[in-house]
């Protein structure tokens, strides 16, 4: 019995996909901060591993190095200035009306996912990037072309509200440092 390709790409696409998802729940319902943020590693490790599958293995080094290695360093560093720690949310007892509506817009969202799915209406439109143009041109420099002519603008303005969420976190940090030493005096 011969095992295809196919076959193996199939059920390594499912198996990082659960793998993707049971961590992305894990962020979301692990009370430590930082055990969130080491899930949310385990997350983008199982997107690169997609990627790579779906032989993009450009967007998987760099989900690797910019998700997995730079963003996770800044959102360390963001706990660790905050000095955050684990909720003392209880999952059990008397519902806030907040929850009751994130659980209704979440069952609306799940169905209709399912009704999408279940309709097979997801094909995509084709592209200009198609196999033959990936083995002209190679993958980075489509990806470059395509990023630095069509979503320029789009790149420009990630840059800029990165550095407005880092300005912003210096600040608060300052201000809880002033707070606590006004406190202690």
């Amino acid at each position: 019995m011969e095992i295809s390709i196919e076959l193996i790409k199939a059920v390594s696409f499912y198996i990082f996909s659960a793998l993707a998802i049971i961590s992305a729940l894990m962020v979301i319902l692990k009370n430590n901060p930082m055990s969130g943020a080491m899930s949310l590693v385990g997350t983008f490790f199982s997107l690169a591993a997609i990627y790579v599958l779906l032989n993009s293995e450009f967007i998987a080094v760099m989900q690797i190095l910019v998700y997995a290695g730079a963003i996770m360093v800044l959102v360390i560093f963001v706990i660790m200035l905050l000095n955050l720690r684990p909720s003392r949310v209880v999952l059990y007892g008397k519902a806030s009306p907040k929850a009751f509506i994130g659980l209704v817009f979440g069952a609306i969202l799940a169905i209709g996912l399912v009704a999408v799915i279940s309709m097979g209406s997801i094909t995509g439109a084709k592209g200009d990037i198609t196999a033959s143009a990936l083995s002209r041109f190679g993958t980075i420099q489509l990806i470059s072309q395509t990023l630095f002519t069509e979503y320029l603008l789009a790149f420009e303005l990630t840059s800029l509200l990165l550095t407005v969420a880092i300005v912003g976190v210096v600040i608060l940090a300052k201000g809880m440092r002033l707070r606590r030493k006004t406190d202690d005096d």
